[in-house]
């Protein structure tokens, strides 16, 4: 859906790029209108997985662009999960904290994680990189999830580990509709 550019070690990345970036905001814009196009030819499909072959690929920071220019511009309610069990750290992204160990998905209150009008974004469950499996397939309760925040958000973007030496990626596929394969250039 788009090429966007290198970021340059210098730059602040607790910022978001297009906003600092003339190029990074018109090549995230572009894939933006691409990706409305493609959601408007069936809206009910709106569950998108975002994922890459290894790690360092730029997936997380493709989520994040994505999601806050989508809601920002769009004034779409998108929905951002960090399911990245393994390394994530969108959550510093966003400046909030990974949810307690206890966290259950029935138990989510998706207000409490709304980081504008339009955006929410729902950190990992700390200390769970282990029982992830386990979390999505053995329980009704990610199912549950997945199902309200499909009802009750324009877009839900996941941000998963990546596929090579993982198989998160994969449990995750039979929830979603489409996924966003992040390819970094020369890797």
């Amino acid at each position: 859906l788009g090429i966007l550019p290198s970021i340059k070690e210098n730059i602040d990345s607790n910022k978001s790029f297009s906003k600092i970036s003339k190029e990074f905001y018109s090549r995230i814009e572009a894939t933006a209108v691409n990706f409305d196009m493609k959601l408007k030819e069936n809206p009910s499909k709106n569950v998108f997985l975002i994922t890459s072959s290894t790690q360092e690929a730029g997936k997380s920071m493709f989520g994040y662009e994505l999601s806050t220019f989508y809601a920002d511009i769009y004034d779409k309610k998108v929905c951002i999960l960090d399911l990245d069990y393994k390394r994530g750290d969108l959550h510093r992204k966003f400046n909030r904290k990974k949810m307690p160990t206890t966290t259950n998905f029935n138990n989510i209150n998706f207000e409490e994680h709304k980081i504008s009008e339009n955006l929410t974004f729902i950190p990992r469950i700390a200390g769970q990189s282990q029982n992830f499996i386990r979390l999505v397939n053995d329980t009704s309760s990610f199912k549950n999830t997945i199902t309200k925040l499909r009802n009750d958000y324009d877009v839900v973007f996941i941000d998963s580990t990546p596929m090579l030496g993982s198989s998160d990626a994969l449990a995750l596929i039979q929830y979603i509709d489409a996924i966003f394969f992040v390819v970094k250039e020369g890797t």
